[in-house]
């Protein structure tokens, strides 16, 4: 988490809200992050996170607002 937080901060991000949970064996979490005063690309903060991701062994999936609202409408 602190890597990920890390990230979103030095590009001038604001993590908004965050939700965590456990479901079955796997530890979820959902960030909510404002990047009105990004000073990067939605692209390029998708990048740095998977280099992290594979860094640890993990999975990070970061997805556009647009996107997330327009897959909870069907």
């Amino acid at each position: 988490m602190a890597q990920v937080a890390q990230i979103i901060a030095d590009h001038g991000c604001d993590i908004m809200d965050i939700s965590q949970k456990l479901m079955q064996e796997f530890f979820t979490m959902i960030l909510v992050v404002n990047l009105t005063s990004a000073e990067a690309t939605f692209e390029h903060l998708q990048s740095e996170f998977q280099q992290l991701a594979e860094s640890l062994g993990i999975r990070i999936f970061a997805q556009h607002e647009d996107v997330f609202n327009a897959l909870n409408r069907l």
